[in-house]
């Protein structure tokens, strides 16, 4: 049987993902439109592909694949000049230079297929190429596809493994559309449903895996097992319920794993883009410092050429890929163990620091769409973030010790003191306390019925309903930025908790976006979500201030005591934790 020696398809807009024409092709010059099956220009446009789905990081084959020579397939129609461009930095900071590779003319009456070769090796340093098409008469263009000139290292077969917990909408229309579009010879999709809430008829073509609710960290783990115990696998990608994708990104993902000369260490990522904001990049891999992740490219406009140069070459390798997609060889688990049981948070980025020596590889034109995450607030996720992120400071001193342990306390309380969400002391002081017990208490806990104590600490939500019906506007305005001169002001007298409260009845504060000057003197605020029209209502309370100081010097000393013995504890505890068999028990398999 013939080998598919496809590395990447150009790809349009479609109605799967929100539109957001220039992430796809740009028009320089002229007017373009579409009839469904090609995009038609007029003489005198010219249609260029330099943007996110469609540059080719071609640094990135060239040092992960054995691949040299390539060539484009472009189907067009018209009279056209079909030219070949490589974008990259220039010596100068934020400059970059376009450099013609190659160009031709032809006239088609018909549908006609131009080929352009390149050479991967002939390109130096790193950036990205395109075509571009300027058309000579009334022109169409049908497609384009890159392939290489030779057949695949290895036969790739990549599980899908996707952890969801009663979100049927979701998790159905993922799985129609991988099915759909993913060929079953080089892909399986595996739902493990920790909520048992499916049934197979819901996601024909998929394995349902019922699945005891230990948090995705149990979901993903379920998903590694079953996809390594099934024949013909090769990788486990593992991805959330709740994204939104181009499918082409997992086709390309197995191309560059066929072609990639080391494939038992290499794992492919997808940057993350917002939902509601489809060329915003919030994350393309990231590092953790101690005390937080830190986002690499994050913030991104990947409509603009140079954040596409900026993720071509970027500043630092990436030390993790999340796991709404995150693809790695079913060799991995044998060699390090399963995931650390963290049910929630943090559990992607132990995994992958974990797995030392491995290339993580993130590119242009691979990644999804997901809801920005300070979209949803959950003081129950404080807890698991303070406590997972103590552990893994344990597990790995060389990234942050009891100094960044403490610093994470500190900007814990600090937090919730000016947020005025007074009810996230507690959690996060039992988040510490729980990481103080020890591995052995750890290992003790019954998670489910723990994530159920944790949510009757969080807030109480109100619907708009309830909360007109209470007196408050949920349509008020929000304040706006302060000064600099008001900023030292807050710093120095710790957010207004020294200054008399400002007479007012409530300010609103869209929680989504958490800016400290709402919160700046003011007596009660109503934070509100506007995007599930739920809020909650809280009330400065300048007694916290000094029983958090109080509290918080206590707990310094009991780090100070006892961080270093229960630290060696987890990192002794560790192989055990994270084996098979543990797992089983865990799963009650």
């Amino acid at each position: 049987m013939e080998q598919d020696r496809r590395l990447f398809s150009l790809i349009l807009p479609s109605d799967d993902l929100p539109q957001e024409k220039t992430m796809y092709y740009r028009i320089r010059k002229g007017t373009t439109r579409s009839d469904g099956q090609a995009l038609l220009f007029p003489a005198g446009s010219t249609l260029s592909f330099d943007c996110y789905y469609n540059v080719l990081d071609y640094a990135t084959y060239r040092e992960t694949c054995d691949l040299d020579l390539v060539e484009y397939h472009l189907s067009v129609r018209g009279n056209v000049t079909v030219s070949l461009f490589l974008s990259r930095f220039t010596d100068r900071e934020e400059t970059y230079e376009d450099v013609l590779l190659s160009e031709t003319t032809i006239r088609a009456v018909e549908a006609t297929e131009v080929r352009i070769p390149l050479s991967l090796s002939s390109l130096e340093g790193r950036g990205v190429v395109y075509p571009v098409i300027t058309a000579l008469s009334d022109a169409s263009f049908l497609g384009g596809y890159i392939e290489a000139a030779t057949d695949p290292r290895q036969r790739i077969k990549i599980g899908i493994a996707i952890t969801t917990f009663k979100r049927e909408p979701f998790v159905k229309r993922n799985v129609s559309v991988l099915v759909r579009d993913l060929p079953a010879e080089r892909f399986g999709v595996f739902v493990t449903d920790n909520g048992n809430t499916l049934s197979p008829a819901d996601i024909p073509g998929a394995r349902l895996i019922p699945n005891k609710n230990l948090g995705g960290s149990g979901g993903f783990t379920r998903g590694i097992m079953e996809v390594s115990a099934s024949e013909g696998y090769t990788h486990i990608l593992l991805t959330d319920d709740d994204i939104t994708f181009e499918s082409e990104v997992f086709r390309r993902t197995a191309a560059l794993l066929s072609y990639a000369t080391d494939p038992d260490n290499v794992v492919v990522g997808a940057s993350m883009l917002v939902l509601d904001k489809p060329y915003l990049q919030y994350e393309f891999g990231s590092h953790w410092n101690g005390r937080f992740v830190v986002p690499r490219n994050g913030g991104e406009d990947e409509r603009i050429k140079l954040s596409l140069l900026r993720n071509a070459d970027p500043d630092r390798p990436a030390e993790y890929t999340a796991w709404w997609f995150n693809c790695f060889s079913v060799s991995l688990p044998e060699r390090i163990g399963l995931p650390f049981p963290f049910f929630i948070k943090i559990d992607d980025v132990e995994y992958c620091y974990r797995a030392a020596g491995v290339r993580f590889v993130l590119m242009n034109g691979v990644g999804v769409l997901h809801e920005a995450f300070g979209n949803k607030y959950s003081a129950v996720l404080e807890y698991y973030a303070k406590r997972n992120e103590l552990i893994f400071n344990a597990l790995y001193p060389e990234k942050g010790g009891l100094l960044s342990s403490m610093l994470i306390l500190c900007r814990a309380v600090a937090k919730a003191l000016v947020f005025q969400r007074y009810f996230v002391l507690d959690l996060v002081y039992k988040a510490f306390d729980d990481f103080l017990a020890g591995p052995e208490a750890f290992a003790r806990v019954d998670q489910e019925k723990l994530h159920a104590e944790l949510r009757s600490l969080g807030e109480k939500y109100l619907t708009r309903e309830e909360l007109t019906a209470q007196g408050y506007d949920c349509d008020r305005p929000a304040p706006l930025p302060q000064t600099n001169a008001c900023k030292l002001r807050k710093v120095l007298t710790l957010n207004g908790y020294l200054l008399p409260a400002k007479c007012e009845d409530y300010r609103l504060a869209d929680i989504t976006k958490e800016k400290v000057y709402f919160y700046y003197r003011a007596r009660h605020v109503l934070q509100y979500n506007p995007l599930t029209e739920k809020g909650f209502v809280t009330t400065q309370k300048r007694g916290y201030l000094f029983r958090a100081g109080f509290r918080l010097v206590g707990y310094f000393f009991k780090m100070l005591f006892k961080y270093r013995k229960v630290a060696r504890a987890y990192r002794a505890a560790l192989p055990e934790i994270i084996s098979l068999n543990a797992w089983r028990k865990r799963l009650s398999l």
